[in-house]
């Protein structure tokens, strides 16, 4: 009896453990009673396993769920870091569009009190009436020439955006070098110049040195053609 009872009890966990085959091999040895019981303990054992097998399918279902959200959160992150780029690469295009303006203006500038040394050392020269006639003369060519340079900067800026970055590098380390030697050429003039640019003058101040003394100049000649229209 002992023996048959080890038997079913080893039949049953078998089938809790769904092999319900063995539980059957079990019953017919121990007679008619034990077969009985190794029939119900193959059909637990079936049921075992289909429990598992559905187990399994949820399993997989939320797999499946979880990979789909993991894909989603890939997308995303993959389009803010784009957006991120997209706005980064702006801003660099922008200031880089900035920079170049300004460094034109700076040169345009520094072309403009060229031209007003070079106007001071040639009224140094001349008599009080005849420079002040000349200095009209130029400061109407210097507002054209102005008036040139702004259309150019217009076409120059849509001809830039439609070409490439690498050539705008290029043309940085140009003017550059540019800038360097006009600057050298300056302080050779004015320490060459006339008797008014000895002075070792800022470019701005001379600049309104230039202005005042074509104002001075310009009145007299005004005074002048007054005093003539009179008599």
């Amino acid at each position: 009896m002992l023996f048959q009872r080890r038997a079913v009890a080893a039949v049953s966990t078998r089938c809790r453990r769904g092999r319900g085959g063995g539980g059957g091999g079990g019953g017919g040895g121990g007679g008619g009673g034990g077969g009985g019981g190794g029939g119900g303990g193959g059909g637990g054992g079936g049921g075992g396993r289909r429990r598992r097998r559905r187990r399994r399918r949820r399993r997989r279902r939320r797999r499946r769920r979880r990979r789909r959200r993991r894909r989603r959160r890939r997308r995303r992150r993959r389009r803010r870091r784009r957006r991120r780029r997209r706005r980064r690469r702006r801003r660099r295009r922008r200031r880089r569009e900035e920079e170049e303006e300004e460094e034109e203006e700076e040169e345009e500038e520094e072309e403009e009190e060229e031209e007003e040394e070079e106007e001071e050392e040639g009224g140094g020269g001349g008599g009080g009436g005849g420079g002040g006639g000349g200095g009209g003369g130029r400061r109407r060519r210097r507002r054209r020439r102005r008036r040139r340079r702004r259309r150019r900067r217009r076409r120059r800026r849509r001809r830039r955006r439609r070409r490439r970055r690498r050539r705008r590098r290029r043309r940085r380390r140009r003017r550059r070098r540019r800038r360097r030697r006009r600057r050298r050429r300056r302080r050779r003039r004015r320490r060459s110049g006339s008797g008014r640019l000895s002075f070792s003058v800022s470019s701005v101040a001379a600049a309104a040195v230039a202005a005042a003394a074509a104002t001075t100049t310009a009145a007299a000649a005004a005074a002048a053609a007054t005093a003539a229209a009179w008599t």
